[in-house]
């Protein structure tokens, strides 16, 4: 968990630094109780409610960085 932590967190760092407007959705998954409970039982992949949160996270992104 360390490592993928430090990896995931350098890569959107680099991205960030060369002027990417990143939408990290990690820390909107983690904001949930369940961040699992995003994911269908028998592979990783989102679920209908994942895909809802990324969406409504996406759009909220969008708006208010005037990317419209």
């Amino acid at each position: 968990m360390d490592t993928e932590k430090r990896v995931h967190e350098k890569f959107v760092t680099i991205l960030r630094e060369r002027s990417m407007n990143v939408l990290d959705l990690k820390p909107v998954f983690e904001a949930a109780d369940d961040p699992m409970s995003f994911t269908f039982s028998t592979d990783p992949h989102w679920n209908e409610d994942g895909h809802k949160l990324a969406a409504d996270a996406l759009h909220k992104h969008i708006l208010d960085n005037k990317l419209l």
